[in-house]
């Protein structure tokens, strides 16, 4: 789930892949699809949050050059891809 922001920026909400099909390349073949329609569609900046404990999504979304951005006050932990940019309000 994917959504724009304005001013260049996306949020990707949720990428989901259940347990039994993990490890299979499927969430890199994911990533790499989301990442390749945002950029399609003009964005230079995409945001996204995971809980810190889930090393495999850090991991994931470090493999496609995602950053430590801030962390949330619920504890999740946001991660950016490319400039920091503001969202459009």
């Amino acid at each position: 789930m994917y959504e724009p922001r304005g001013n260049g920026v996306f949020s990707v909400h949720r990428l989901m892949i259940d347990a039994a099909h993990q490890n299979q390349g499927i969430g890199s073949w994911s990533m790499r699809l989301v990442m390749d329609t945002i950029v399609g569609l003009g964005g230079e900046t995409i945001y996204l949050s995971f809980r810190p404990k889930n090393i495999v999504a850090k991991r994931l979304f470090e493999k496609f050059g995602f950053v430590f951005h801030e962390r949330e006050p619920d504890g999740e932990v946001v991660y950016r891809f490319g400039p920091a940019r503001d969202i459009e309000t």
